[in-house]
């Protein structure tokens, strides 16, 4: 168990810990939600308690409730306490994984002896009733932990070292600690996790800003510094793209987006950070304009298919396999095919 906070805990101690400080806000407490949080707690068998990561869990939380709660239903918790302070010699420590064990830098036993033994400093703080009887217990535990440390040979070895020495340690450690303000020592070892404040104005847009990574380019160098060259070409012949593709010869039919119009450039570099077009770019380019047009071309055929094929539908110029084409279908298709001689030249100087 980790005395450092609830930040590095886990799911299960979170949840628990919420659960004591919901209960300890309210004025007074339920009692049956109070002992459900008890029964989270280990339980006496025969004189031994066993204690697991979640049952330390369980004990912690039901302390913060105790002393956060200004000391509500202590007639019940406090004996509790008592009595697992009184049994910690006797205590079954259940070892969790290595894993898990190795987040804590000092052992579980002392670290749960460290807290619980502040605990009942809370409290004997704030009762002066139960002052003379928690001192008491306490001595007398750190009495039967040192007799079996000067006794060596009467205790299991392994045991005394991983376990007896540690809790020893961990109940000197705690012993005579006391807070000096309204805030209880087991409230400062597991603070509460304070919300982040709401960010406004120029900070908000900082962190929407840090939140996005920067861009960073796909296109391999190569291409990119090939690509730099067509930078000036591309910027000086801007304008009379717009004013072709603006020709009301052209655009009064189709849009300049159209699939059908052969003027219409589908491939063009502008996405490129330097907003040019390499000669690889462009040679792909006119490769698709070669397939577009055959396949106008395609289109066409079927257009003008022999007398004994089915007829045209009246308004459109003609059905393919059964689907209607568009009436300006034929007139984009001779217009394609009339430009494919000069694709062709275009391909073989780029060669």
């Amino acid at each position: 168990m980790s005395a450092k906070g609830g930040g590095s805990k886990g799911f299960y101690f979170n949840t628990v810990l919420s659960l004591a400080r919901s209960l300890a806000a309210n004025r007074p407490a339920p009692i049956e939600k109070v002992q459900k949080l008890q029964c989270m707690c280990p339980v006496d068998v025969r004189g031994v308690y066993q204690l697991d990561e979640r049952r330390r869990d369980a004990v912690i939380a039901l302390g913060v409730f105790l002393v956060e709660s200004e000391l509500q239903h202590k007639e019940t918790i406090v004996p509790y306490l008592l009595g697992l302070l009184r049994g910690l010699p006797r205590v079954q420590w259940i070892e969790e994984n290595s894993e898990r064990k190795g987040r804590d830098t000092l052992p579980g036993a002392e670290n749960f002896c460290f807290c619980l033994v502040t605990l009942l400093s809370d409290v004997a703080q704030q009762d002066e009733a139960l002052r003379s009887q928690i001192l008491e217990a306490v001595m007398n535990l750190m009495q039967v932990l040192q007799e079996a440390c000067q006794n060596p040979e009467a205790q299991d070895k392994e045991n005394l070292c991983r376990y007896t020495v540690p809790s020893l340690l961990g109940v000197v450690r705690a012993f005579g600690r006391y807070s000096n303000t309204d805030e209880p020592l087991l409230s400062k070892l597991f603070p509460r996790v304070c919300p982040q404040p709401l960010l406004l104005g120029e900070d908000l847009e900082a962190a929407r800003r840090r939140s996005f990574h920067d861009f960073r380019s796909i296109l391999p160098s190569s291409l990119l510094t090939a690509c730099q060259s067509d930078t000036m070409r591309r910027k000086a012949s801007g304008s009379s793209s717009v004013s072709q593709q603006a020709s009301p010869e052209r655009g009064a039919a189709l849009p300049p987006s159209s699939p059908a119009d052969p003027s219409a450039q589908y491939f063009e570099g502008s996405y490129l950070p330097d907003g040019s077009c390499g000669p690889r770019l462009l040679l792909l380019h006119h490769q698709l304009q070669l397939l577009r047009v055959a396949a106008l071309h395609w289109l066409w055929a079927g257009v003008q298919r022999p007398s004994g094929g089915p007829p045209e539908t009246a308004g459109h110029g003609g059905a393919v396999c059964g689907r209607v084409l568009p009436q300006d279908t034929g007139r984009h298709a001779r217009q394609g095919l009339g430009d494919e001689s000069r694709h062709s030249s275009v391909l073989q100087n780029l060669q």
